[in-house]
């Protein structure tokens, strides 16, 4: 089971698959709700987890994209026809911060945790952005 991508420098290239794993382990064996205490300060808008539990993240010209944060701004739709369906979720989180903003994940997680510089903050914003928007429509 992947758990995250890692190289020297994982700012735009990290990614969390546990959640969507453990989750789809549950369903496969016949769990009806699933307890997770889940990981904060990625920056990659849950698509990692979504992809381990069969999303499909593409770009203009329907190509896979890879979910990394990278990647978010290339992203133009989301296809659902081959997810799972899910057990019943109860997760614990550790933080209450916002998507986006100057308390969103990028600003507050990434410069202390992964030694993003202000370029890569303002990447991850813009990616983050991309994302949301993406799933308003």
């Amino acid at each position: 089971m992947a758990l995250e991508k890692r190289g020297a420098r994982a700012v735009e290239g990290e990614y969390f698959l546990a959640p969507g794993n453990l989750s789809a382990m549950q369903r496969s064996r016949g769990r009806a709700r699933f307890s997770s205490g889940w990981r904060s300060a990625t920056t990659d808008g849950g698509i990692g987890m979504a992809a381990a539990l069969g999303y499909e993240f593409l770009t203009s010209d329907g190509e896979d994209l890879e979910p990394i944060p990278g990647n978010l701004l290339a992203l133009i739709r989301v296809e659902h026809e081959n997810a799972i369906e899910l057990p019943e979720i109860v997760a614990a989180c550790d933080v209450q911060n916002p998507l986006l903003g100057p308390r969103g994940t990028a600003h507050v997680f990434q410069p202390a945790k992964k030694g993003a510089n202000a370029k890569d903050i303002v990447a991850l914003e813009e990616g983050l952005l991309n994302l949301a928007d993406v799933l308003a429509k």
